[in-house]
Formats: structure tokens, sequence, C-alpha cells
């Protein structure tokens, strides 16, 4: 007896990839499984990514993000971060993962307790190939998964250097703690959890 995996990868083409994150988050939004003001999550090699794309054309178009909140992790080499196009994000943060071994994980993005989307690994250069992805529409379960993966790799991250426009209050509070990063925000609770797929 063969067991059904939880959930389909999928192959994707590498000019494809943002639009179709692109569609996916609007079309979760108008489902009501995913808010605009909640808390989204996001790993990615650089800023560069089409996941990270896709989030910049979503915010652009709403005018009520100012309640998101937005915590982007980015794996690569890259240590600064350019935040333009997120000027309507209500609170975003930028980490960088310390540990290489991010690099044979895979890109992901959480949108709430139902939704989430997985892509390939991060050595494979989305500007030069092909690549499988799942997207989790109604999944609770592999996106609670998601959503501790990523408090667990959270954790360790780095603040890392953002430009771009940001609100005068959150460029404040940062110099106040001394972090790097605009708009880093305390989290209360960190959920331990592994990071494997």
């Amino acid at each position: 007896m063969h067991n059904k995996p939880l959930h389909q990868m999928q192959v994707v083409k590498r000019e494809e990839k943002e639009a179709l994150l692109f569609k996916f988050i609007l079309e979760e939004i108008a489902e009501g499984r995913v808010a605009l003001s909640g808390d989204w999550r996001v790993i990615a090699l650089s800023m560069q990514s089409p996941v990270v794309g896709a989030l910049r054309r979503v915010v652009g178009g709403f005018d009520e993000a100012g309640e998101l909140s937005l915590r982007i992790l980015i794996a690569g080499r890259d240590k600064a971060a350019d935040l333009t196009g997120f000027e309507a994000v209500g609170s975003i943060s930028v980490r960088h993962g310390q540990d290489l071994r991010l690099l044979d994980a895979h890109e992901q993005l959480v949108l709430g307790q139902r939704s989430a989307w997985c892509g390939d690994c991060m050595r494979r250069n989305p500007s030069e190939r092909d690549a499988f992805e799942a997207y989790m529409r109604n999944e609770e379960t592999l996106s609670s998964w998601a959503a501790k993966a990523f408090e667990r790799i959270w954790e360790n991250g780095q603040p890392i250097t953002a430009s771009g426009k940001r609100l005068a209050q959150e460029a404040e509070t940062a110099a106040a703690e001394g972090f790097l990063a605009a708009g880093e925000t305390k989290q209360d609770t960190i959920v331990a959890a592994t990071s494997r797929h």
C-alpha cells in the first residue's frame, strides 16, 4: 500500500512564478482565508525573489495594508534590503538567516492559518531554470507546520540594513533599540519547531 503525499507539488516556469504567486495571494484574500491585517511571513533567497516581487505587487494595490505585519527572512548573501514598494505595510521587519544550511531549504510564504506556499530549494536560481512548488489553500495542518518552521528560523536571524521609504516612527523606534532593520518588532512568543520541510 502506497501512502498518498500530503500535498502535490507542481512544476512552474520561471517566467510565470511571480504572476502565479500574485494570483494565489489575491485569491486567498478574496476567499477570506487571508487578512490584510494579519502576520505574513516569507523566507526568500533575496529581495529579488519572485515571492517578494509578488508581495510588492499585492500590498501596492491595497490602501488598507496599513494593518499588515510583514516579516521577511533573507537566506542568501544579501545583507541589505530594499523596501521600496512596501510603503503601505503597517509593520515590516527584515532579518538575514545566518545558517548556511538554509540554502538547502525551500522558499516559503505563510499568509495565515490556512494559506501557505512552498517553493523550490534556494540553490536553484529562479531566473535560470524552472522549479517545483506547492500552493496550500485551506490547508491548516501544512500551513501550521510552515509557520512553526518560520518562527524557529526567524528566532536565529539577524536584523539587516533596510533602505527605501519607511515611517519616521518606525525608524526612530529601531534607532532607539539599536537595531539596523527599520520596523524591527519584539516577539512575545517564539515557537520551537523543526526547519525541515
